[in-house]
């Protein structure tokens, strides 16, 4: 399968590129190649397209003379200007397109659990806001010219690199508390639930059919338009509130990877690294 990804080096599209690769595909990366490590990694197994997103005439340009592709991952599009040059360039062009949105788009708190797919939108955050509005252009281009979309609307993902999240934010303060075997805080009675995914399982299932190269995301069905809700948890999986999870993540001995060293490090050196960790 010939892919395309925009993007390629992310937290995300990294082990979707590695994957791709170890499948055998033929894979081109479209990006500013300024994450070097990781483009050197994947030197002579993809195809390299240098180039910037928001250079909308360029990118469209560029993309057109790529040639046909199986599938287009498009891992970069937080504005709906952003998004708008694919509709143009890529019909007729690929098999599928394949949009990363985010579970930020769903109204909350929401009366259902787990989320379903055609759950109401209502975004809290500019963020939220921004995705559901490049999500009507691409679900319009299909209702309007058989646009082939599927939207994947990945949960909280992680990695072993990065900064650590917690409930109340983003700051070393959750690692200063264990460290001190102070009481860890949540917010409210710590009830609410949260969802995090590993990369590797948020790259989901990349497959193509035989009929029309149809790319299938985290357990979708082969079909030509879709949403992929990523995190939400097979039967059997724990389903977790915050204060479940802070529980485990803080206690050494506890059933979830504990942050690692390198990660801590990454902090703006704030803290020195708990040897528990």
């Amino acid at each position: 399968m010939k892919v395309l990804i925009i993007g390629g080096t992310g937290l995300i599209s990294t082990p979707t590129t590695q994957m791709l690769i170890d499948r055998g595909d033929e894979v081109t990366l479209f990006n500013r190649g300024q994450r070097t490590a990781r483009m050197a990694h994947f030197s002579g197994h993809v195809r390299e397209l240098r180039g910037d997103r928001r250079a909308f005439a360029t990118f469209e340009a560029q993309v057109r003379e790529a040639g046909m592709f199986d599938c287009v991952i498009g891992m970069i599009g937080f504005h709906p200007d952003e998004v708008e040059p694919a509709v143009r360039a890529f019909p007729g062009r690929c098999g599928q397109d394949i949009f990363c949105s985010t579970v930020d788009v769903y109204a909350r708190p929401s009366f259902h659990h787990p989320y379903r797919e055609r759950g109401p939108l209502h975004a809290l955050s500019d963020y939220g806001r921004e995705k559901i509005a490049c999500e009507r252009i691409l679900m319009e281009a299909h209702d309007d010219r058989a646009f082939p979309v599927t939207l994947l609307r990945p949960a909280h993902t992680y990695d072993d690199t990065g900064i650590i999240h917690h409930s109340l934010g983003r700051s070393t303060a959750l690692l200063d508390r264990i460290r001190r075997g102070r009481p860890v805080v949540v917010q409210r009675d710590g009830q609410s639930l949260w969802v995090a995914a590993h990369a590797t399982d948020v790259r989901g299932r990349v497959r193509g059919s035989d009929r029309h190269h149809a790319c299938v995301w985290a357990r979708l069905p082969p079909a030509r338009r879709g949403v992929a809700d990523v995190g939400r948890l097979p039967p059997g999986d724990r389903r977790c509130a915050w204060r479940h999870t802070t529980r485990i993540g803080a206690h050494p001995d506890g059933l979830a990877c504990a942050p690692c060293a390198g990660s801590v490090r990454r902090q703006r050196g704030e803290l020195p690294v708990p040897e528990h960790l």
